[in-house]
Protein backbone atom coordinates (compact mmCIF):
# COMPACT_ATOMS: atom_id res chain seq x y z
CA UNK A 1 0.00 0.00 0.00
CA UNK A 2 1.80 3.40 -1.04
CA UNK A 3 2.17 5.87 2.28
CA UNK A 4 0.43 9.24 2.32
CA UNK A 5 3.04 12.03 2.00
CA UNK A 6 2.41 12.63 6.12
CA UNK A 7 2.86 9.12 6.65
CA UNK A 8 6.15 9.10 5.48
CA UNK A 9 7.76 12.25 7.01
CA UNK A 10 6.71 10.67 10.15
CA UNK A 11 8.36 7.84 9.39
CA UNK A 12 11.04 9.56 8.71
CA UNK A 13 11.98 11.57 11.69
CA UNK A 14 10.98 7.96 13.62
CA UNK A 15 14.04 5.95 12.06
CA UNK A 16 16.01 9.50 12.51
CA UNK A 17 15.59 9.10 16.13
CA UNK A 18 16.26 5.66 16.41
CA UNK A 19 19.38 5.25 14.21
CA UNK A 20 21.03 7.81 16.61
CA UNK A 21 20.30 5.41 19.82
CA UNK A 22 23.14 3.43 21.44
CA UNK A 23 23.68 -0.02 19.94
CA UNK A 24 24.18 -1.53 23.67
CA UNK A 25 21.13 -1.46 24.99
CA UNK A 26 17.60 -1.05 22.62
CA UNK A 27 15.08 2.55 22.66
CA UNK A 28 12.14 2.08 24.87
CA UNK A 29 10.78 5.66 24.58
CA UNK A 30 8.34 5.36 21.72
CA UNK A 31 9.54 7.05 18.46
CA UNK A 32 6.36 8.86 16.72
CA UNK A 33 5.34 5.78 14.81
CA UNK A 34 2.46 6.33 12.06
CA UNK A 35 -0.57 5.11 13.53
CA UNK A 36 -1.45 1.21 11.95
CA UNK A 37 2.62 1.04 11.37
CA UNK A 38 4.63 -1.95 12.39
CA UNK A 39 8.10 -1.97 11.79
CA UNK A 40 11.75 -3.04 12.67
CA UNK A 41 13.68 -0.12 14.19
CA UNK A 42 17.46 0.07 12.46
CA UNK A 43 20.21 -1.48 14.73
CA UNK A 44 23.93 -1.07 15.38
CA UNK A 45 26.39 -3.88 16.49
CA UNK A 46 29.70 -5.23 16.33
CA UNK A 47 31.35 -8.48 15.04
CA UNK A 48 31.43 -11.14 18.27
CA UNK A 49 29.30 -9.20 20.16
CA UNK A 50 25.17 -8.54 20.75
CA UNK A 51 22.63 -6.39 19.30
CA UNK A 52 19.08 -5.46 20.15
CA UNK A 53 16.75 -5.52 17.14
CA UNK A 54 13.77 -3.57 18.23
CA UNK A 55 9.92 -4.57 16.75
CA UNK A 56 8.13 -1.47 17.07
CA UNK A 57 4.13 -0.89 16.48
CA UNK A 58 2.13 2.31 15.74
CA UNK A 59 -1.50 2.83 17.24
CA UNK A 60 -2.83 0.15 15.72
CA UNK A 61 -6.78 1.06 15.15
CA UNK A 62 -8.07 -2.62 15.87
CA UNK A 63 -6.66 -3.59 19.16
CA UNK A 64 -4.86 -7.03 19.33
CA UNK A 65 -4.25 -9.91 22.33
CA UNK A 66 -1.53 -11.70 19.95
CA UNK A 67 0.73 -10.95 17.58
CA UNK A 68 3.25 -14.01 15.55
CA UNK A 69 6.53 -12.60 13.13
CA UNK A 70 9.52 -13.93 12.01
CA UNK A 71 12.64 -11.75 11.36
CA UNK A 72 14.69 -12.93 8.48
CA UNK A 73 18.57 -11.80 7.99
CA UNK A 74 19.90 -11.33 4.91
CA UNK A 75 23.19 -10.23 3.72
CA UNK A 76 23.54 -6.77 2.00
CA UNK A 77 27.20 -6.29 1.86
CA UNK A 78 29.74 -7.17 1.50
CA UNK A 79 29.13 -9.25 -1.66
CA UNK A 80 29.63 -12.72 -0.29
CA UNK A 81 28.96 -12.34 3.40
CA UNK A 82 27.23 -15.89 4.57
CA UNK A 83 27.42 -15.61 7.75
CA UNK A 84 24.22 -14.65 9.37
CA UNK A 85 23.24 -13.17 13.27
CA UNK A 86 21.01 -15.98 15.51
CA UNK A 87 18.82 -15.10 18.28
CA UNK A 88 19.29 -15.66 21.66
CA UNK A 89 16.36 -17.23 22.49
CA UNK A 90 16.57 -16.67 26.30
CA UNK A 91 17.51 -12.91 25.94
CA UNK A 92 14.41 -12.14 23.59
CA UNK A 93 11.33 -10.47 24.99
CA UNK A 94 7.96 -9.01 24.97
CA UNK A 95 7.76 -5.60 23.96
CA UNK A 96 6.48 -3.16 26.70
CA UNK A 97 3.25 -2.92 25.28
CA UNK A 98 2.71 -6.46 26.52
CA UNK A 99 2.05 -6.95 30.29
CA UNK A 100 4.11 -9.15 32.00
CA UNK A 101 1.38 -12.35 32.24
CA UNK A 102 1.88 -12.51 28.55
CA UNK A 103 2.66 -15.72 26.96
CA UNK A 104 5.68 -16.10 25.15
CA UNK A 105 7.48 -17.83 23.05
CA UNK A 106 10.93 -18.22 20.34
CA UNK A 107 12.17 -20.16 17.55
CA UNK A 108 15.88 -19.25 16.99
CA UNK A 109 16.82 -22.86 15.59
CA UNK A 110 17.79 -21.69 11.93
CA UNK A 111 20.47 -19.25 11.71
CA UNK A 112 19.44 -16.10 10.66
CA UNK A 113 15.96 -16.34 11.55
CA UNK A 114 14.15 -16.35 14.15
CA UNK A 115 10.05 -16.59 15.13
CA UNK A 116 7.92 -14.95 17.48
CA UNK A 117 4.89 -15.22 18.87
CA UNK A 118 3.15 -13.76 22.18
CA UNK A 119 -0.72 -13.52 23.39
CA UNK A 120 -2.46 -11.66 26.33
CA UNK A 121 -5.69 -11.88 27.65
CA UNK A 122 -5.69 -7.82 27.95
CA UNK A 123 -5.98 -6.44 24.71
CA UNK A 124 -3.39 -3.67 23.56
CA UNK A 125 -3.49 -1.37 20.36
CA UNK A 126 0.56 0.88 20.97
CA UNK A 127 2.37 2.79 20.75
CA UNK A 128 5.30 0.96 21.77
CA UNK A 129 7.29 -2.07 21.48
CA UNK A 130 5.94 -5.23 20.21
CA UNK A 131 9.38 -7.44 21.07
CA UNK A 132 12.84 -7.09 21.86
CA UNK A 133 14.82 -9.72 19.94
CA UNK A 134 19.03 -10.28 20.77
CA UNK A 135 21.04 -11.38 17.96
CA UNK A 136 24.30 -12.56 18.12
CA UNK A 137 26.54 -11.16 15.52
CA UNK A 138 29.22 -13.69 14.31
CA UNK A 139 32.93 -12.97 15.24
CA UNK A 140 34.39 -12.51 11.42
CA UNK A 141 31.37 -10.37 10.03
CA UNK A 142 33.92 -7.11 8.31
CA UNK A 143 33.22 -3.80 9.52
CA UNK A 144 30.97 -1.64 7.85
CA UNK A 145 29.00 -4.77 6.73
CA UNK A 146 24.86 -5.14 6.97
CA UNK A 147 22.35 -7.04 7.07
CA UNK A 148 18.56 -6.48 5.89
CA UNK A 149 16.21 -7.32 8.80
CA UNK A 150 13.09 -8.78 7.00
CA UNK A 151 9.83 -8.72 8.74
CA UNK A 152 7.55 -11.61 7.55
CA UNK A 153 4.51 -14.21 8.44
CA UNK A 154 2.87 -10.80 10.62
CA UNK A 155 0.06 -12.10 12.29
CA UNK A 156 -2.12 -9.91 14.77
CA UNK A 157 -5.18 -10.89 16.24
CA UNK A 158 -7.97 -9.51 17.85
CA UNK A 159 -9.83 -10.77 21.28
CA UNK A 160 -12.50 -12.20 18.68
CA UNK A 161 -9.88 -14.22 16.94
CA UNK A 162 -9.98 -12.33 14.29
CA UNK A 163 -6.70 -10.74 12.44
CA UNK A 164 -5.88 -7.33 12.33
CA UNK A 165 -3.93 -6.03 9.15
CA UNK A 166 -1.93 -3.12 9.89
CA UNK A 167 -1.78 -0.63 6.90
CA UNK A 168 2.27 -0.50 6.95
CA UNK A 169 4.52 -3.17 7.43
CA UNK A 170 8.69 -2.11 6.86
CA UNK A 171 11.97 -3.80 7.15
CA UNK A 172 14.80 -2.76 9.41
CA UNK A 173 18.49 -2.71 9.08
CA UNK A 174 21.69 -3.72 10.68
CA UNK A 175 24.91 -2.29 10.52
CA UNK A 176 28.13 -3.59 12.10
CA UNK A 177 30.71 -0.75 13.22
CA UNK A 178 34.33 -2.28 14.75
CA UNK A 179 34.24 -5.86 12.42
CA UNK A 180 36.79 -8.93 12.10
CA UNK A 181 40.20 -7.47 11.17
CA UNK A 182 41.07 -8.19 7.18
CA UNK A 183 41.42 -11.99 6.36
CA UNK A 184 45.14 -12.78 6.12
CA UNK A 185 45.55 -15.88 4.20
CA UNK A 186 47.38 -19.09 5.99
CA UNK A 187 46.38 -17.32 9.88
CA UNK A 188 43.79 -20.15 10.47
CA UNK A 189 44.03 -19.27 13.94
CA UNK A 190 43.20 -15.79 13.31
CA UNK A 191 46.48 -14.41 15.86
CA UNK A 192 47.54 -12.35 13.05
CA UNK A 193 50.51 -14.35 11.89
CA UNK A 194 51.42 -17.15 10.05
CA UNK A 195 53.02 -20.03 12.20
CA UNK A 196 53.21 -23.34 12.18
CA UNK A 197 50.53 -24.06 13.95
CA UNK A 198 48.20 -22.73 11.49
CA UNK A 199 49.96 -25.34 9.64
CA UNK A 200 48.92 -27.89 11.48
CA UNK A 201 44.87 -27.00 12.39
CA UNK A 202 45.11 -26.76 8.36
CA UNK A 203 46.44 -30.83 8.08
CA UNK A 204 43.51 -31.41 10.51
CA UNK A 205 40.72 -29.42 8.24
CA UNK A 206 42.03 -31.26 5.41
CA UNK A 207 41.60 -34.35 6.82
CA UNK A 208 38.11 -33.81 8.03
CA UNK A 209 39.63 -33.77 11.82
CA UNK A 210 37.75 -30.46 12.41
CA UNK A 211 35.22 -28.62 10.95
CA UNK A 212 36.18 -25.21 10.13
CA UNK A 213 34.67 -21.87 10.85
CA UNK A 214 33.78 -19.90 7.90
CA UNK A 215 36.45 -17.46 8.90
CA UNK A 216 39.01 -20.59 9.00
CA UNK A 217 37.77 -22.16 5.87
CA UNK A 218 39.03 -18.80 3.95
CA UNK A 219 42.02 -18.23 5.53
CA UNK A 220 43.14 -22.27 5.05
CA UNK A 221 42.57 -22.17 1.46
CA UNK A 222 45.68 -20.25 0.45
CA UNK A 223 45.57 -21.38 -3.32
CA UNK A 224 41.70 -20.33 -3.68
CA UNK A 225 40.69 -23.33 -4.73
CA UNK A 226 37.30 -23.47 -2.82
CA UNK A 227 38.70 -26.17 -0.35
CA UNK A 228 41.52 -26.81 2.05
CA UNK A 229 43.83 -29.91 1.55
CA UNK A 230 47.46 -31.08 1.67
CA UNK A 231 48.62 -28.06 -0.86
CA UNK A 232 47.13 -25.70 1.56
CA UNK A 233 48.77 -26.74 4.46
CA UNK A 234 52.51 -26.81 2.25
CA UNK A 235 52.04 -23.08 1.51
CA UNK A 236 50.80 -22.12 4.83
CA UNK A 237 54.14 -23.97 6.92
CA UNK A 238 56.36 -22.03 3.64
CA UNK A 239 55.14 -18.92 4.94
CA UNK A 240 55.93 -19.49 8.19
CA UNK A 241 59.18 -20.84 7.21
CA UNK A 242 59.89 -17.73 5.43
CA UNK A 243 60.28 -19.64 2.35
Amino acid sequence: MRKPIWAATALAFALASLAVVSPARAQTTPPPIPVNTIFVGPAVGTAGQTADIVVWVGKQKVPFNAAQFTLRFTPISPTGLKSVPTAIEANTKPGGIFPPDSIFGVNARTPGVVMVAMATGHAVDGPGQLAVVQVSIPSDVPDKASYAVELRDLILSSEAGEDVTPSNVLDGQLDIQGGAPPLLKGDVNGDGAIRVNDAQIALRIAVNIITPTPQQAQAADVNGDGKVNVQDVILILKAALGI
